[in-house]
């Protein structure tokens, strides 16, 4: 049997970028645990030859069940790549209904939070690796279609980039993933529509997935990298804040030692 590249973690992996990027990981002779609310996830899952553990990542203690299938199945950790996400899908945030904000909140921003938390040390244990999130073209700018989720996935880009400097401490390099509109069964009509208007064409699964590897491979850590089908993958590098110049302190002179 051909040595395993890497140890691999993924997050959403029931369809979309998580079912492809599992998919590929394996084909490219990576070991990974395939993480997913949805029970349907586990055919495609067996299909490829991926451990796969149904898990609600909104859930700090279903963390732990995940990180021992790792340990178990994997041995120890390469890649943790926090994928799984979910819309709110509600354009009107005087009328939206908070129910819906609050499990897009508890996947998205929680799933993230809680996944690093349990997963990092597995990394670091094993001398560092990749943290990889998906966030959307929504966490960079704005969505008309879908406020709710856009503040959902702009806090995970603040998260990312807050994190990724004391991160490298321990070893682990931080990137985040910013896709476009996924082609899946799940694009409401309109944004279909409207993206037709607009002569864009959803992202492909496949093509995200070949994305990913591309960002593993190109290293660094603390970049964010768009993905639509007219660009390819591209890295956005935010606009620097400006910050004042530092103000002289002037020193008390009874605080000046005095010559000896």
């Amino acid at each position: 049997m051909a040595a395993v590249r890497r140890r691999a973690i993924v997050t959403g992996a029931a369809s979309g970028i998580g079912r492809a990027t599992t998919d590929l990981l394996r084909r490219r002779g990576d070991a990974v645990v395939a993480v997913d609310v949805d029970p349907r996830g586990e055919a495609p899952a067996a299909a490829c030859g991926a451990r796969f553990v149904r898990a609600d990542v909104s859930g700090p203690e279903e963390w732990t069940r995940v990180v021992a299938a790792a340990e178990e199945t994997l041995g120890g950790l390469d890649l943790l790549f926090l994928n799984a996400g979910v819309p709110v899908l509600e354009p009107d945030v005087l009328t939206a209904d908070l129910d819906r904000l609050a499990r897009a909140y508890a996947v998205n921003v929680g799933g993230v939070l809680h996944g690093l938390r349990a997963g990092v040390p597995l990394l670091e244990r094993d001398g560092g690796g990749d943290l990889l999130i998906t966030a959307s073209l929504a966490g960079v700018m704005g969505y008309w279609s879908d406020p709710l989720y856009a503040l959902t996935k702009h806090a995970v880009v603040g998260l990312a980039r807050s994190i990724a400097r004391p991160m490298l401490k321990r070893g682990v390099r931080v990137n985040v993933l910013c896709p476009g509109v996924i082609d899946t069964p799940i694009i409401p009509d309109h944004i279909r529509a409207a993206m037709a208007a607009a002569g864009l064409d959803p992202l492909p699964p496949d093509s995200v997935a070949g994305f990913v590897i591309d960002i593993l491979e190109r290293g660094g850590s603390d970049r964010i990298w768009l993905a639509q089908t007219q660009l390819g993958l591209v890295e956005y590098v935010p606009a620097a804040v400006p910050m004042p110049a530092p103000v002289p302190v002037p020193v008390p002179a009874e605080a000046t030692p005095s010559p000896a």
